[in-house]
């Protein structure tokens, strides 16, 4: 089990956070979906998209400075569009924090999710992809699913609708 889990999902990086901040070796996993991302568009950063879900954990220096200096290299390094979905204020506070030196970052509350979907330019068939690879990735997480995700998966498992016995 692990604290974040990472895929590339289509062409969308799709990040999943617990509490706890993630080990080096989880943190590579998303620097290398990043690079795969942009590889897809020809090294263009500002087509990748990125979606991440924190329940309050995230990066520290050393590993942030490795994702900067992966993608800086990278055509539209700052343009890259990072929906951050949190039900921490905190965690929303610090990502308002990277727009002002120009990044493509915002954060949204669980309850906003479709919002955060506009941002990415995230379609129907895409949210369907993400919601199962989310699905499936929350479970190698410790303590399983993120608070924050809970709105995307309970979108993906409607209740049956109840029908009623038909008489005869």
């Amino acid at each position: 089990m692990r604290e974040m889990a990472c895929e590339l999902v289509g062409d969308i990086v799709l990040c999943l956070h617990t509490t706890v901040s993630p080990d080096d070796a989880s943190w590579q996993t998303y620097v290398d979906a990043c690079l795969a991302a942009a590889a897809r568009h020809d090294g263009d950063f500002a087509r990748v998209r990125q979606l991440v879900f924190t329940d309050g954990a995230g990066p520290n220096g050393a590993q942030r400075q490795r994702i900067v200096d992966a993608i800086e290299p990278l055509r539209g390094a700052k343009e890259g569009r990072v929906a951050v979905v949190s039900s921490s204020a905190a965690v929303r506070g610090i990502v308002t924090v990277f727009n002002w030196f120009n990044f493509a970052v915002r954060a949204f509350s669980p309850i906003k999710l479709d919002e955060a979907m506009t941002f990415l330019s995230i379609s129907p068939s895409e949210t369907e992809m993400v919601r199962a690879a989310a699905d499936h990735m929350s479970a190698t997480l410790n303590g399983g699913v993120p608070r924050s995700l809970a709105s995307l998966l309970v979108v993906a498992r409607p209740r049956a609708a109840t029908v009623p016995p038909v008489a005869h």
